[in-house]
């Protein structure tokens, strides 16, 4: 599949649009209001979508296809008003320079005074889970996938969670929400993998979780390039000892 012509489609149309007006501000024609914003937005995507082209030049096909697949928790995400959106830039500065205990309270006042921010509860739970009190953390993370079902953020750190609480099947469930909601969320192929390889035993299934982690990080983790190796060879002695026996 050719992922790149239609990008190449929209982009000689964009600058076409680009060179028409661009000429008109340059020798100082008005342009209206609406006009100006136009040109403006145009810039925008057009410089977004080179950046992207950029990021993606020589990646594998399996790559392109997985950050391709429809990202539910972005198409989902809550539009926060500005004067809501410095508040909570505030708190989290607070947190993030070290008043942590101030910058909790601030995120909690939000968190009850808008309950449908899911991004919010994951911050009190990075908190929890920073201070090592799991089952807060476990709290938080459950109450933002309440608010956001399609939080792949809450569900990759609910899974960590709840496999330090021992309960692996509970976190197999979160690691896999988290991919259905984005199949090109990384971590959670990472997180997966090793769930499956250490807790239970599945080394198919974490090799797979593991090349595709690869896959998505540009192959840049040797660490988990041995763990696929160590996985393979005792998958291929665990077949062998099947086939002789």
């Amino acid at each position: 599949m050719n992922f790149t012509k239609p990008y190449m489609q929209n982009r000689n149309l964009r600058q076409g649009l680009l060179a028409c007006l661009l000429p008109l501000v340059m020798f100082g024609c008005a342009l209206s209001p609406e006009e100006e914003a136009a040109l403006l937005a145009e810039q925008q995507r057009l410089e977004e979508e080179q950046r992207q082209a950029k990021l993606q030049e020589g990646r594998s096909e399996e790559y392109l296809r997985l950050i391709a697949m429809p990202n539910k928790y972005k198409q989902s995400a809550v539009q926060v008003q500005p004067p809501l959106s410095v508040e909570i830039k505030n708190a989290m500065a607070k947190v993030d320079g070290g008043a942590v205990s101030d910058g909790r309270k601030a995120l909690e006042k939000i968190s009850i005074n808008h309950p449908n921010l899911s991004g919010i509860k994951l911050k009190l739970g990075d908190i929890a889970l920073k201070d090592n009190n799991l089952k807060l953390a476990q709290v938080y993370y459950q109450q933002a996938i309440s608010a956001n079902s399609y939080n792949y953020f809450a569900h990759n750190r609910l899974g960590t969670v709840l496999r330090k609480l021992g309960k692996y099947a509970e976190a197999k469930e979160h690691y896999l929400a988290a991919l259905d909601s984005w199949p090109a969320f990384a971590p959670a192929h990472h997180n997966l993998g090793i769930l499956l390889d250490i807790y239970l035993g599945d080394k198919a299934g974490a090799i797979n979780h593991y090349q595709t982690y690869q896959v998505l990080t540009d192959n840049k983790n040797r660490k988990v390039n041995g763990w696929i190796a160590d996985s393979s060879a005792q998958l291929s002695a665990l077949q062998k000892g099947n086939n002789n026996g």
